[in-house]
Parts: structure tokens; sequence; C-alpha cells
């Protein structure tokens, strides 16, 4: 599948209520979006990480949880690398990418202390934050699927849906904002006005009696 397939069948799955496939095609079309980011055609825990956080502009608003994802380190969670080694100091960027991306990538199902949370018609968002446990809301799907509309290494791209995105009042055809990312970005600080660092994280463990 193109890239551009891949943000229309996540917007489409998403609407189904399928989540996690949704989540699947957001993280695949970031990936293809980040080689083009660093002129690459091979698929890399490294880029994958730089080219979300630099797009942690777009990520906060579109997911609308108020979070500061560049300060905000999730010290509740303990995850390992590749080789066994725990990962300090772990960002939303790398919690998606080893949560979510590699979770999927390899045939597994995500764990349920990591799923997506369901937002009900009108409802607040919310996160589910405990020891081992980081539950995040599902339009974070919108967050990353919008990173790579607006991101400007997918400026070449050109289709013509009806697809959109909305952010406030605003609604946002795809085909006529890719790679629009420096257009696009007052309209996200506009409407990111609360960035609020979660500190404090790190929960005792649980003890057996």
């Amino acid at each position: 599948m193109k890239l551009e397939e891949h943000i229309f069948a996540g917007i489409e799955a998403f609407q189904r209520g399928e989540q996690e496939h949704a989540l699947l095609h957001a993280c695949i079309a970031i990936d293809r979006s980040s080689q083009k980011f660093d002129g690459t055609h091979k698929s890399s825990r490294a880029s994958y990480i730089k080219f979300i956080r630099n797009y942690y502009w777009i990520l906060e608003p579109m997911t609308g949880s108020g979070i500061n994802f560049d300060e905000t380190c999730w010290s509740n969670i303990s995850i390992t690398d590749d080789k066994g080694k725990p990962i300090e100091k772990l960002d939303i960027a790398a919690f998606i990418y080893h949560a979510f991306r590699c979770t999927q990538a390899h045939g597994k199902e995500i764990p349920p202390q990591y799923k997506l949370l369901p937002r009900s018609q009108n409802s607040q968002l919310s996160y589910h934050i405990a020891n081992n446990q980081l539950n995040i809301p599902e339009t974070l799907v919108w967050g990353l699927l919008s990173i790579c509309v607006f991101s400007e290494v997918n400026k070449d791209i050109t289709t013509n849906t009806g697809h959109y995105f909305a952010l406030g009042l605003n609604q946002f055809c795809i085909a006529d904002w890719w790679g629009l990312e420096e257009h696009f970005k007052p309209i996200a600080i506009k409407h990111n006005p609360t960035r609020v660092t979660l500190q404090g994280l790190t929960f005792p463990a649980e003890t057996t009696p």
C-alpha cells in the first residue's frame, strides 16, 4: 500500500471502531514518513522516534489532552530495547515505537495495559496511569495520521478524496494540506494553550502480603 492509502485506511478503520487496525496503519504511515524525513529506505528506531518528536507540536493538539510531550517522561513504564536494556527517560515517541509499532509489526497483540482508551461522545479525554500501565486516548491515532499529512516530507503526495481532519471548528481536507506544516503550525499552536508536564510518575512496586 502507498503511504496515503495507509492514511485513508487508518481513518476508515477508526470510523468503524477498529482502534488497533487504525493504529497499525498510523504506525506504518509514521514509519514510511520517517524514512523520507531521514532520506533513507530503511526503517530504524532512531528515525521513527526522532520524526515523532519533531512533530510534538502537531501530536499535542491533535491528540487533545493538554500534556506537554516534550517534557513528560513515563517513569511508571518499564520497557526494554531489543537488547533487553531498560529505556531511560521514556517519552511518548519512544513509547509509541516500542509499545505499538514494534508490537504490531511482530504480529503480537498490544498488551491491555497499553491499549488505547475509547472516547464516548462529548466525554472528556482521559489517561489511565499506574505502575506499568499507560492507556492513552484513542485520539492518538488522529495525532499520528496528522503528522504524516502535514509534514513537509509528504508535500509530493497528491490525492483527491474527501477525507479530512478536524481541530476545533476547523476542518482540513487532506487533499489540500499535504506537506503544509508551516501553514498549519500557527493553527496548531492556537489550539494547544495547555501544556502540562506530568511528574512523579514513579509508583511503588506492588507487594504481596
